[in-house]
């Protein structure tokens, strides 16, 4: 008897958390705010402007290893160092606003609708930098960079088009991947600058690439399988409104895992060829 009350109380529970999801959901750019768009614009235009201000400040000092390299490497080293810069706020502000969350544990509501504080903000400035990122893709890089910049542009522009909270969890979580960035752009700064046998040079390839692996492998193939069972439980209640958009989230785990695999596989590669290049 004590089994089936408590089955009954977590049944009861369930449905109440269900009873707040927003029901027959369409896309609404009316839902975008002054702030989501001052946020977006902060950080696309912020990172432009680091990404000159950087490359000046380098050839500022004269004849040296920056001013040596070709202008295509040039412009890479400062959209690095801008890069960087956002990967280190944006580590900075995501750990403060998720882990309490993952502390106290979640429901598929509180995943896949929940207002947290600062991460509507979060997401906003994760798409202004994305916009930057498909800018930048689109006139220096190849395909896999400008079709990634795309992709996460609209992950994390979409759920502003959707009820205040939609997926912030997860846009929150995939935030934190950011954190590599730092280390990686200082590991090619070091090789760029002649130093790329230095212990400086080893300790941010091992940080780089320990966290790229460990924060988007360990970290984000299972909370991929979690939204996949989140997407299926309000696909069960009929609350996936609109279908496409969690198909297109759905799709796009999937699509950003094999980009993950892609970029592991290259900097394993380079680690056991001993080749200091651009992965």
């Amino acid at each position: 008897p004590q089994l089936v009350h408590r089955t009954a109380r977590h049944g009861r529970v369930m449905r109440d958390a269900f009873a707040r999801a927003p029901r027959a959901v369409t896309l609404d750019a009316s839902l975008i705010t002054p702030t989501d768009i001052f946020f977006l614009c902060v950080t696309c235009f912020g990172c432009f402007a680091i990404q000159a201000l950087s490359q000046r400040a380098f050839a500022r000092r004269g004849p040296n290893w920056f001013t040596a390299l070709s202008a295509d490497a040039r412009v890479d080293i400062g959209i690095r160092c801008a890069s960087a810069v956002w990967g280190t706020i944006a580590a900075s502000a995501t750990i403060p606003v998720i882990v309490p969350v993952i502390m106290r544990g979640t429901t598929v509501m509180d995943r896949v609708y929940t207002v947290m504080p600062r991460a509507r903000a979060l997401c906003c400035a994760a798409c202004g930098y994305f916009v930057w990122d498909v800018c930048v893709s689109l006139k220096y890089y190849d395909g896999i960079y400008v079709t990634h910049a795309i992709a996460s542009v609209i992950t994390f522009g979409m759920p502003q088009l959707m009820p205040n909270g939609f997926l912030h969890y997860y846009g929150v979580v995939f935030i934190l991947w950011e954190c590599s960035l730092p280390f990686l752009t200082a590991r090619t700064i070091l090789i760029k600058s002649g130093r790329g046998s230095t212990m400086a040079f080893y300790i941010a390839q091992t940080l780089g690439f320990g966290l790229f692996i460990a924060l988007r492998f360990f970290m984000g193939l299972p909370v991929m399988y979690t939204y996949l069972m989140d997407a299926y439980e309000m696909y069960s209640r009929g609350l996936a409104t609109p279908k496409p958009v969690y198909a297109f989230y759905v799709a796009g785990g999937l699509m950003f895992q094999i980009f993950n695999c892609i970029w592991v596989f290259g900097m394993a590669r380079t680690v056991l060829r001993g080749k200091k290049k651009r992965v």
